[in-house]
């Protein structure tokens, strides 16, 4: 077994590959195994969505384009994000995603004070690196919680004032992001092309809705079969 990635062939025969469980309203998913573009210096001009409605993230500018590199958790690779102008940047198929929405992600927050996901206009979602603790925000920030070192999986759920953080699938933060949905999604940037942040992403998964307890522990599992956390 093998993936593609713009040509270069990757063997995945020792990796694990469980089936990710089936959830309803998915509208992005992105893994660093698959549907990668990139030239050959593993510079990454565009992501594409596994979910299958088109929410493909770019970058056409070279000197923005993050790095993919192989081998960094379980065997798998990542897509790495310098801190200094790196993004990747996608509006939503279909126009503005009203809440709840629920962004899940497998990733190493590699620093502080940027930003892990911002949107495409102020009308956004963000998820913020604050160095030691989480800021989550639409219109009224959430911040708390404890950042884990090294990879780890997370799940943030903006719902107005019942929106929540689980790290490794344990609740970490509860309370009011505000009520604002999101036009679309950039990785590692605010929508101004600013704050940039430096993660090391794995996976990242996004629902248009609330995941009940029982497709949260689904997930969780899914991810702890796959990455070994």
């Amino acid at each position: 077994m093998g993936f593609l990635v713009n040509s270069f062939s990757v063997s995945a025969a020792a990796l694990p590959d469980p089936t990710i469980p089936t959830i309803s309203n998915q509208i992005l998913w992105l893994k660093s195994s698959d549907g990668i573009t990139k030239d050959g210096s593993d510079k990454v001009s565009a992501w594409a969505d596994q979910s299958g409605t088109g929410n493909n993230l770019v970058e056409a500018t070279g000197s923005k384009q993050p790095l993919w590199v192989d081998n960094q958790l379980g065997g798998y690779p990542s897509v790495q994000f310098d801190g200094t102008n790196d993004r990747l940047v996608k509006a939503w198929a279909g126009g503005t995603k009203s809440q709840p929405i629920t962004y899940c992600i497998v990733a190493e927050w590699a620093s502080a004070g940027g930003y892990i996901k911002g949107g495409t206009s102020g009308t956004r979602n963000f998820i913020i690196d604050g160095g030691t603790s989480f800021n989550n925000g639409a219109t009224t920030d959430l911040s708390g919680g404890t950042i884990p070192s090294g990879y780890f999986d997370s799940v943030h759920e903006f719902n107005g004032t019942s929106s929540e953080i689980w790290v490794n699938g344990s609740s970490v933060l509860a309370g009011n992001t505000g009520t604002s949905g999101t036009t679309g999604i950039s990785l590692a940037a605010r929508y101004s092309d600013s704050h940039f942040g430096d993660p090391k992403i794995v996976e990242f998964i996004v629902y248009n809705k609330t995941l009940t307890s029982g497709e949260l522990a689904d997930l969780t599992a899914y991810f702890v079969e796959r990455y070994s956390l």
